[in-house]
């Protein structure tokens, strides 16, 4: 009786070199796109930050007591932002 290696489990040389580069491609799109994310949560923590340190400055001229309240903003928004990145 004639033995099936598909049905054994076994793989030949060129199965295992084509999972391998298919691994190594899907690794290196995976990759390609943390690095995006990061980029784009990056520049919008940043442009979170610009946008209510004006406000607060703003805010200081207007009144005696500038509004704190823009960085409480700022820093929920950013951490929702580093916890929507990391999940």
């Amino acid at each position: 009786m004639e033995r099936d290696d598909k049905m054994t489990g076994e793989m030949d040389d060129k199965d295992v070199g084509a999972l391998l580069q298919s691994t190594q491609q899907l690794r290196t799109h995976w990759s390609g796109c943390i690095v995006t994310l990061i980029g784009y949560t990056v520049t919008f923590i940043v442009a979170i930050w610009a946008f209510s340190l004006k406000s607060y400055i703003d805010s200081g001229s207007n009144r005696s007591q500038p509004d704190a309240s823009y960085f409480l903003v700022a820093a929920s928004l950013s951490a929702f932002l580093v916890g929507a990145w990391r999940y």
